[in-house]
């Protein structure tokens, strides 16, 4: 089964709380498409950190907005790179 390390938001993951009284009981189950009995992962969700998710995407938004286009054209450029081969895009 893979391990999911949880959200992430404000640089850091944040695991839901899965055991005690305040432990979530909503599972998100991923069985394997080709062995339906293999479970995959098990996600628990929780609806306590919406507000600090939302605000750590405002404000990486904010930074990504105030980024110039040159440094967004490197970003994209180093993302590229590694799949060129298989996308078939060629970055120059």
């Amino acid at each position: 089964m893979y391990n999911l390390k949880g959200n992430y938001f404000n640089n850091e993951y944040v695991q839901p709380i899965t055991t005690g009284p305040h432990a979530t009981d909503i599972y998100i189950n991923r069985e394997s498409p080709a062995d339906t009995s293999l479970l995959l992962w098990k996600l628990p969700i929780e609806y306590t950190n919406i507000d600090d998710i939302v605000d750590s995407a405002v404000k990486g938004y904010q930074t990504w907005r105030n980024t110039s286009v040159e440094e967004r054209i490197s970003y994209f450029t180093c993302l590229i790179l590694p799949y060129q081969h298989i996308t078939g895009c060629k970055v120059s």
